[in-house]
């Protein structure tokens, strides 16, 4: 597909017929051509685009109402400008949402990024497809120039193969590569190598904080247990106060006498029968 026509915030349509059964995963080609600034593949001065969001729908041809909502995931793309990852296009935000995929610096190159659907459908019947490209970078000017949407029944993982400018590089000897050959190829294969993958989410699962082994947090709990101080024997502290009580007596000798006076005063039947 070409765009052509006012350049501004908006969503492309696109719809097809397809019997395909159990529906895997969507690719699209961001493709550069001479007619787009730059060469594309974006519309803007650079050459730039922003998928703000990818959205697919599909119903029975024989009942194109009765549309549902196709889940993508596991976005991958052969490459994503920095904080601009082809993931965001599938985030379920566009609108008001400066983010989704674009490829600077790459401009003037094609470029493809694939998403797998989460729960794969078609039963054979004739369904309609309906793809909407969300474009809602807050410049009204980062739409798609040439693209083209393709699907696949494959088993997941899905692998749509080489993207053909990945194949063009590898077309040319290694050493007559471009330093920027080179980075792209590295960075599609980093993206793409399924081995490459499982050895990352080995290392990530390994990473992981191992749980605590239950008798070893028994243990550390009983030791925080018998680090408490004791609570001090009611009897200890009664002595303890009349110690501190008797030591202050003796340092004021006239004190401890007009308190035993008070006491044997008190004490006596005659003095408290005369007063």
């Amino acid at each position: 597909v070409f765009a052509s026509g006012e350049n501004g915030k908006g969503t492309y349509e696109v719809t097809a017929k397809t019997k395909l059964q159990k529906i895997s995963g969507v690719k699209i080609e961001a493709i550069a051509d001479e007619r787009l600034p730059k060469k594309g593949p974006g519309r803007s001065d650079s050459g730039n685009f922003v998928l703000s969001e990818l959205e697919l729908y599909w119903a029975p041809a024989s009942d194109p109402e009765k549309r549902t909502k196709v889940n993508l995931e596991k976005a991958q793309a052969d490459f994503s400008q920095k904080d601009y990852a082809v993931a965001s296009a599938v985030n379920g935000q566009a609108r008001n949402n400066n983010d989704g995929w674009a490829i600077a610096p790459q401009f003037g190159q094609s470029h493809e990024a694939i998403f797998e659907v989460k729960k794969p459908f078609g039963d054979g019947k004739p369904i309609l497809l309906t793809f909407q490209l969300r474009q809602e970078y807050q410049d009204g000017k980062h739409s798609l120039g040439r693209f083209r949407l393709s699907i696949t029944a494959d088993a997941k993982p899905v692998d749509f193969g080489v993207p053909e400018t990945v194949a063009e590089i590898l077309e040319i000897a290694a050493a007559e590569r471009s330093s920027e050959q080179k980075k792209r190829l590295l960075t599609f294969f980093k993206d793409f190598d399924p081995k490459l993958k499982a050895l990352k989410a080995a290392l990530k699962e390994a990473q992981k904080e191992r749980p605590m082994d239950a008798k070893l947090n028994q243990l550390q709990n009983q030791l925080k247990l018998a680090s408490n101080p004791l609570p001090m024997d009611p009897g200890l502290r009664e002595l303890r106060r009349a110690a501190e009580l008797s030591a202050k007596q003796m340092k004021d000798p006239r004190l401890t006498a007009a308190q035993d006076l008070a006491w044997a005063l008190i004490n006596s039947p005659a003095f408290l029968f005369n007063h």
